[in-house]
Order: C-alpha cells, then sequence, then structure tokens
C-alpha cells in the first residue's frame, strides 16, 4: 500500500522547488524587462522575450500548484497569464509603472509559495492589496 500521506508531501516538495526556480527566473525576467524597457522603450521585440519568459514561468508554477490544490495560488497565477498574455497581444500597454505591479506580484506570490512550504501566516493585508491591484489591471484591459 502507497503512504498516501508522503507521497502528497514528496509532491509538494518537489512543486515547491520547481516553483522557487520559476520565481528566479520570473525576477531576473522582470529586472531584465525593466532595464530593457528604459532602453528599448519602442522596442517590443526585446520585451516579448522577456514576457514570454515571465509567462512560461508562471504557467508552470500555475499548474503546479493546481495539482497541489494551492487555489490562492493558482488564482494569482492565472490572473497574472491573463494580463500577461494582453501585454504580449498589446491588449494591455507595457509601462514601467506596470512592470512595478509585475514585481508586487512576484513578491507576493514568493510570500504565499513561502507561507505554504513552512506553514506559516500570510499577511492577509498585502494580498487583499495585491488583489486590488490585480482587479485594476483586469479593468484597463481592452478589447
Amino acid at each position: 500500500m502507497i503512504d498516501s500521506q508522503r507521497y502528497i508531501k514528496e509532491g509538494h516538495r518537489k512543486f515547491f522547488n520547481v516553483a522557487e526556480s520559476g520565481l528566479a527566473e520570473i525576477s531576473a525576467s522582470l529586472i531584465n524587462l525593466a532595464l530593457s524597457f528604459d532602453h528599448y522603450i519602442n522596442s517590443n521585440t526585446e520585451h516579448l522575450k522577456y514576457l514570454d519568459a515571465i509567462l512560461r514561468n508562471t504557467k508552470i508554477i500555475r499548474i503546479g500548484s493546481t495539482l497541489c490544490s494551492f487555489d490562492d495560488v493558482t488564482e494569482m497565477t492565472f490572473i497574472l497569464e491573463f494580463l500577461l498574455m494582453k501585454m504580449i497581444e498589446n491588449k494591455l500597454i507595457l509601462t514601467q509603472s506596470r512592470i512595478s505591479n509585475l514585481i508586487k506580484v512576484n513578491d507576493a506570490l514568493k510570500m504565499q509559495l513561502d507561507s505554504l512550504c513552512f506553514d506559516t501566516p500570510v499577511d492577509d493585508e498585502h494580498l487583499n492589496f495585491i488583489q486590488t491591484l490585480l482587479n485594476h489591471e483586469l479593468s484597463q484591459v481592452t478589447k
């Protein structure tokens, strides 16, 4: 008989390792995006490269969080994926402010994952702020 608790914990441990790596890559891509934005304001190709990397890693985290039933992380990554796709499609204009917001969302994802990994409380006030920020960004998407 399979020890289901051990199996679940092993799956979660693998997810946290993948998520940590994904968040690190997202952070690096966000830094590069911010730097490229300053230097290549009209270079959509340069921006798309970093947005694609952020999107790819966000999808990986969303899929893992879905499999582990981490609903709050899944919800945040789902919304983030949608916003990134709209930026790539130019239905949500990339601005320095949006890059700053992406950094804030990435930090909130890290906080959520650390909370789940180490079984510590999250800052609910901060997560409410991030949810408000995401809702505002969603309202800015053009059809």
